[in-house]
């Protein structure tokens, strides 16, 4: 019941989709959409993120322990549904994504921010893996324009209100 009440809460909260990176150590590419993403400190630069365990990054990037944060602008929604659905390598078919010249890192050319990570720890919590990371390198845009998940959809900001 209380599982239920806390879904319909958390669909009220606006969340700033990211699509989140790495490469296994056997050479393949991994990327994930996730909403549960924020800054943790400044000094020393750290971020916080939710990964199911079940999916199919979270082996991969507990081994690796590098992987990218793409901030994604509300014109790259078609970039969310696409990761969402398509499955394998196919999810780096598009001409936004580029291999990073440090760390060979996926990341999207043109996001609002790439956050270029290492991982200091992981915390298994139900049946989700808190991790907290370190920022190494950052990419940002010109603009804030984020592309938001609310109640079950993506959305763009009206930056007029």
């Amino acid at each position: 019941m209380i599982a239920a009440q806390l879904r319909q809460a958390m669909r009220g909260v606006a969340s700033t989709v990211t699509l989140i990176t790495s490469i296994a150590p056997d050479g393949h590419g991994h990327v994930m959409i996730a909403s549960s993403f924020t800054s943790v400190s400044l000094e020393p630069p750290t971020v916080l993120v939710c990964i199911g365990q079940q999916t199919r990054i979270h082996g991969p990037l507990l081994a690796a322990r590098r992987f990218c944060i793409n901030v994604l602008r509300a014109e790259q929604e078609v970039l969310a549904v696409h990761c969402r659905s398509a499955t394998g390598t196919d999810r780096f078919d598009h001409e936004a994504w580029r291999f990073d010249e440090v760390n060979g890192l996926p990341y999207l050319q043109g996001a609002q921010a790439s956050l270029f990570c290492e991982l200091i720890e992981h915390h298994a919590v139900g049946t989700h893996s808190v991790m907290l990371a370190s920022v190494e390198r950052v990419l940002t845009s010109a603009y804030a324009d984020p592309l938001v998940y609310l109640d079950g959809r993506f959305r763009a900001i009206d930056p007029t209100r």
